[in-house]
């Protein structure tokens, strides 16, 4: 049975999960349509929810109400991305000022996180620049090819 929860988050701040939970980080449409398979396959195989996590910054001097993307764009963007998914799915909106502090406080400790980042390392330097940073803060992070259900790169990817 598939469930498709909502929740928009203003600050980053979020509430912890009620059991354990893949957090698939949006990193682009079709990076985090490749970490949701690879996500549903864990999940599948381990028995887990799935948490998709966009985080929206809106940059000074624009109003945390006033997003320069309008949230039921973004709404709209995770739906359908998670339209395809077996497995449950809730869909998180964080928009706030400071990526990182967002995705940090979003996360429980420890978490289980899926990115979508480019096969070419040019393209995906911000990637694992994130994914580095999220190890360092103690969550495992799994780095998911485009277009392809196979994780890529090292300990220091």
């Amino acid at each position: 049975m598939t469930t498709r929860q909502l929740q928009s988050v203003d600050s980053g701040a979020a509430a912890g999960p009620q059991r354990l939970t893949i957090a698939v980080l949006f990193t682009d449409t079709e990076g985090t349509a490749a970490a949701l398979r690879q996500a549903e396959a864990l999940a599948r195989d381990l028995n887990l929810s799935i948490t998709l996590l966009i985080i929206h910054v809106v940059p000074f001097p624009a109003q945390l109400s006033e997003p320069l993307v309008s949230r039921s764009f973004l709404e709209e963007q995770a739906r359908s991305l998670v339209a395809g998914c077996q497995a449950d799915v809730t869909i998180k909106i964080c928009i706030c000022r400071e990526k990182l502090d967002a995705i940090r406080a979003s996360l429980p400790p420890r978490s289980l996180v899926v990115m979508g980042a480019h096969e070419h390392w040019w393209q995906s330097r911000r990637e694992r620049r994130l994914a580095r940073t999220l190890r360092r803060h103690g969550h495992q992070v799994v780095l998911v090819k485009c277009g392809a259900a196979t994780t890529f790169g090292g300990a220091d990817a």
